[in-house]
């Protein structure tokens, strides 16, 4: 993939990061394959992905950045409201033990922003090619499935806490 250089730059090499082909580049960038795929079939990048390849940001996936894009920050949305979907129950919990505990491994959360993106970059491949009716036909989606979505999102969230299984 060449993200678009500033004229007369040369496209930044992804050699340094150990990536060759892209599902290396998924790998390293903690992404899915689809993903990148979907950046090249938009022939866009986001500014975020683009710096870590340009080497002048070592900040991890995992970790929200200072600014998101439009297509993170609809994802966070979205994830935000399949976490709270699926962690509704312990929230509403009189026992502060399980709310503190539901709530302070958040690691889930990412995979589940990791999904929210997934489900989007499709969307956006599939059905439409604005960010705003993507969201909301993902959203729609999810709130038609009812539990059977939100008991996707907490088996994501338990398999997170329990790998071995």
């Amino acid at each position: 993939m060449q993200p678009n250089p500033v004229p007369g730059e040369q496209p930044p090499e992804i050699s340094h990061l150990g990536a060759e082909t892209d599902v290396d580049l998924a790998r390293k960038l903690a992404i899915d394959k689809s993903t990148v795929s979907s950046w090249r079939s938009r022939d866009n990048l986001p500014d975020r992905y683009l710096r870590i390849l340009h080497g002048e940001d070592k900040q991890t996936v995992a970790t929200p950045p200072l600014k998101w894009g439009q297509y993170e920050d609809y994802a966070f949305r979205l994830a935000l409201f399949r976490y709270a979907k699926a962690r509704g129950e312990a929230a509403q919990s009189a026992d502060f033990k399980t709310v503190w505990t539901t709530f302070t491994h958040i690691g889930g959360f990412w995979k589940l922003m990791h999904e929210s993106q997934k489900d989007l970059a499709q969307c956006l491949e599939e059905q439409t090619s604005v960010m705003d009716t993507a969201f909301a036909i993902v959203l729609h989606e999810d709130l038609e499935a009812g539990a059977s979505a939100t008991d996707r999102d907490r088996a994501t969230l338990d398999f997170l806490k329990h790998p071995d299984r």
